[in-house]
């Protein structure tokens, strides 16, 4: 069977053209024409020249990835702490001059003058083209207008430290000199190592131990313990004045480890609400305490606008 198909598949092809002609004596002679077929055209060859490429490291330098500032911008933090601390140590003087308005109400009038201050950053953050697209308050309100009410509690709270401190801060300087209220006031310090060990869970080295235990040991010998003095009993006015100061100093503590925890918010919103929640704390508690006073004269003013501005 499968021959038979093979034979038929041959009967089935194209038969060959063929020519026929008679030779002189009478012969009929057939002869076939083969057509000569064209060789099949070849496809020019192409060749891939393949080039060595260098490699090229993924990973990059440091100093490439991180944008470095110029010298006068890497100092000019320093700056800047420098000028706070000379503002800072101008703060007690001009408060020992004022001493005819008690020290609440110097605290008053202290933050009402922030406000102002903080009020006007705002409103050149929101006028200045360059600044006009931050979201100054971002983390407090969201982008569909709802305020965040948890972060506002939290807000809320550090200004209350912030004013507590401040008021303990200025009464201390009733009992103790500025020189003494200026040494303790580094107490701050070792408040804020613990809260941030603990809080923050940041490490506590050996250099950050020895500072503390250092400022302890400074704030002991300010007290003037009777063994070192050869008085007979303790200052009584000393001790108040280093315990606001202490307190004081936790004040500025708790403060401050919030403040790092909620570093996402923009600085001048939250100044913003802290300085006018203590400003109410403030006003709540001259009228409680009934030291409200108005400036008298225009000194009064000066001095108040110097030291806490």
């Amino acid at each position: 069977m499968d021959r038979e198909r093979d034979c038929d598949r041959d009967t089935e092809k194209e038969p060959m053209p063929a020519e026929f002609h008679t030779d002189p004596d009478g012969h009929l002679n057939v002869a076939y024409v083969v057509s000569e077929t064209q060789p099949p055209e070849v496809e020019p060859e192409i060749k891939v020249v393949v080039q060595p490429v260098e490699t090229v490291s993924t990973v990059k330098k440091v100093s490439e990835l991180v944008h470095v500032r110029p010298c006068w911008q890497r100092h000019l933090g320093i700056f800047f702490a420098l000028l706070n601390a000379l503002c800072f140590s101008l703060i007690p003087v001009i408060v020992k001059k004022l001493q005819h308005i008690h020290p609440v109400g110097q605290t008053v009038w202290r933050s009402l003058v922030n406000v102002f201050i903080c009020a006007l950053v705002l409103l050149v953050l929101r006028w200045l083209p360059s600044t006009r697209h931050l979201r100054v308050w971002a983390g407090i309100v969201d982008a569909n207008g709802t305020v965040e009410w948890s972060t506002v509690g939290v807000v809320i709270g550090m200004g209350l430290l912030v004013i507590t401190g401040m008021i303990f801060r200025v009464t201390a300087l009733e009992y103790m000199t500025i020189a003494d209220a200026t040494v303790v006031t580094y107490i701050a310090i070792v408040f804020v190592l613990l809260l941030a060990h603990f809080i923050l869970r940041e490490s506590c080295t050996f250099s950050k131990s020895s500072t503390a235990a250092l400022i302890i040991l400074g704030a002991c010998v300010i007290a003037r313990p009777p063994f070192l003095t050869g008085a007979s009993n303790f200052d009584k006015n000393l001790l108040i004045g280093i315990g606001m100061k202490c307190a004081d100093g936790a004040a500025q503590a708790g403060y401050s480890v919030m403040y790092r925890k909620w570093r996402h918010l923009h600085f001048a919103a939250t100044l913003f609400i802290i300085l006018i929640v203590g400003n109410v704390e403030a006003t709540c508690a001259a009228f409680a305490l009934q030291v409200f006073t108005l400036p008298t004269s225009t000194y009064d003013v000066v001095q108040i606008g110097r030291a806490y501005v």
